[in-house]
C-alpha cells in the first residue's frame, strides 16, 4: 500500500495552486471542496482525505482504488480524475465540478417526470456497463452519489466501495448503502456485476415511486426484507 501510494506524488501540484470557494461535502475521511486553478481559472472538486482516520480504519486501500479507477476510466457519465497528489497528512482527488447537485436533493422536490427517469436510467446504464467492461464492481450505487452536470446530464462518483477485479469474476465482500444492497451480498454469496443492477433496478424504484422498496427505520429489517419480499 505504501508503494502505490507513492503515485500520488506530484510534486508540480499543491493546494496552494487553487483558490478555495466553499466545502461542497463531508465524509467519514475527509471533505469535498470546491476550489478554482490560479493560473487557469479551471473549476473543480477536490476531494480531500485525511491518511490517519484511513489507516485507523483499516481503509487506506479505498482511495488508492479510486485513484486507480478515475485514472483509468473515461467515460462521459462518470466523474474525471485531473490531478491527483499527496501531502504528509492527506490524499488529494481533483475531479471535475458536477455543477448541478445530486439525485438525493433532486427527489426532495417532488416527483421526476418520466421522461428525465428514462434518461437517467440509461446514463446511469451507460457508466456501469463502462465499469464492468473493465472489471470494476461500483458496489455504491445510490442518490447520493449519482451527481448531475451543468446540463443534467448524470456523473456517478465515489468509488470508495468499488473493486477492481478480472472480467466478470466473482467477490463476496459485505459492503454497500443498506437499501441498495442485492440479496445475494446480504448472504454472504459469491456475486459478481449483477450487483449493481439490482441497485439500479432500486434507485430507479425510488425515482418513481419517492422511497426506497424495502426501507425501514431498522437495518436488520430491511436485509430481511430484501431478502424475503417480492
Amino acid at each position: 500500500l505504501c508503494l502505490r501510494s507513492c503515485s500520488f506524488i506530484n510534486h508540480s501540484m499543491s493546494m496552494d495552486m487553487f483558490q478555495i470557494i466553499s466545502v461542497i461535502g463531508r465524509g467519514e475521511f475527509g471533505k469535498v471542496l470546491l476550489c478554482q486553478k490560479f493560473d487557469t481559472d479551471e473549476v473543480v472538486a477536490i476531494k480531500t482525505v485525511h491518511k490517519k482516520r484511513l489507516f485507523q480504519e483499516n481503509k487506506i486501500h479505498t482511495i488508492l482504488t479510486e485513484r486507480s479507477i478515475l485514472s483509468k476510466i473515461n467515460n462521459p457519465f462518470i466523474v474525471s480524475l485531473k490531478y491527483a497528489f499527496q501531502t504528509v497528512s492527506k490524499f488529494y482527488l481533483c475531479l471535475t465540478y458536477a455543477a448541478g447537485g445530486d439525485l438525493f436533493h433532486l427527489l426532495d422536490h417532488g416527483p421526476i417526470p418520466l421522461h428525465d427517469i428514462k434518461l437517467y436510467v440509461a446514463e446511469i446504464s451507460i457508466a456501469l456497463n463502462e465499469l464492468h467492461e473493465n472489471g470494476i464492481i461500483y458496489r455504491d450505487l445510490k442518490p447520493e452519489n449519482i451527481l448531475f452536470n451543468e446540463k443534467g446530464h448524470i456523473r456517478l462518483t465515489d468509488f470508495g466501495l468499488s473493486k477492481i477485479m478480472d472480467k466478470y469474476s466473482e467477490t463476496r465482500t459485505f459492503c454497500g448503502t443498506s437499501n441498495y444492497i442485492a440479496p445475494e451480498i446480504i448472504q454472504r454469496k459469491n456475486y459478481g456485476v449483477e450487483v449493481d443492477w439490482w441497485s439500479l433496478g432500486v434507485v430507479l424504484y425510488e425515482m418513481m415511486f419517492g422511497y426506497t422498496p424495502f426501507q425501514s427505520s431498522n437495518n436488520q429489517k430491511v436485509y430481511i426484507n430484501i431478502i424475503k419480499n417480492e
